[in-house]
């Protein structure tokens, strides 16, 4: 192998470990009241109040929620929005499984109101189950609610820490170098 093919490869591969950045996801909470999620800064209330109610009521649910976790008092709660990166964004970026685990979920059809109306009739809103956002439903239907909270609410255990790709690549391209003054030794 020549010495531009060898350039090459590692300007490949370090381009590599700079284009697949990890993302934790969500992340349960130390007594599992909260799940955290890190790629949009919004911590879901894991009780879901168990008692089915109309959207009206669900809302008013979230808006009264204040909870005491480790001397700290946080109110400010709200429903998901249809649009945004607090619902979509989660149920995107994870799987069903792990939300379905996060949340401690068995039944995925479970229905869960969120604070967006619809557009075309100010009698129906939309909702999500554990799979995904669904249509709308009028609002006397009673459904389940699950609070939000801007921020990072309750204590987590620390995670063990992620390399930083810029290390990563540092210290690949330190082997690379290694290798190829290896190789070179050699003739």
């Amino acid at each position: 192998m020549n010495f531009y093919k060898i350039i090459n490869t590692v300007v490949f591969a370090t381009s590599l470990l700079f284009i697949n950045t990890a993302n934790a996801g969500l992340i349960v909470s130390d007594n599992s009241q909260f799940v955290y999620d890190d790629i949009t800064n919004v911590t879901w209330y894991t009780d879901t109040n168990n008692a089915a109610m109309n959207w009206s009521d669900s809302q008013q649910w979230a808006l009264d929620l204040s909870i005491t976790t480790s001397g700290n008092n946080y109110s400010d709660w709200f429903l998901p929005e249809r649009r945004g990166t607090n619902l979509l964004e989660v149920l995107l970026n994870t799987s069903l499984s792990e939300y379905q685990s996060a949340f401690n979920i068995s039944d995925a059809s479970s229905r869960f109101w969120t604070s967006s109306t619809a557009l075309a009739n100010e009698n129906r809103a939309f909702y999500f189950t554990g799979e995904q956002l669904r249509a709308t439903a009028v609002k006397s239907q009673e459904y389940f609610a699950w609070a939000l909270h801007s921020g990072k609410v309750g204590n987590y255990t620390a995670l063990a820490e992620v390399p930083e790709p810029t290390t990563l690549a540092l210290f690949g391209l330190a082997l690379i170098g290694l290798m190829v003054r290896r190789h070179t030794s050699k003739f």
